[in-house]
């Protein structure tokens, strides 16, 4: 999943409610870095993980022209 963003920065609502009940998922967040820009760092971006289930949600920064994407993998137990 991802998202491009446009002339504003903002804050994105991400739910993962359509994801498998019962099921855990790595989440693997390419995202803009707190200070990224289009104009002035427009390659100053972060990678972070984290396990996700159906039940998740997160709030991802969105620079101006800026965006992100987001894998998401089911964890084999």
């Amino acid at each position: 999943m991802g998202s491009v963003n446009g002339n504003v920065s903002r804050a994105s609502k991400i739910k993962f409610d359509f994801l498998d009940e019962g099921k855990t998922y790595l989440a693997t967040i390419y995202a803009d870095a707190a200070d990224a820009n289009y104009k002035t760092k427009p390659q100053a971006y972060t990678i972070k993980t984290m396990r996700v289930t159906k039940k998740d949600s997160m709030v991802q920064h969105c620079a101006e022209g800026g965006g992100y994407a987001i894998s998401i993998i089911p964890i084999n137990k």
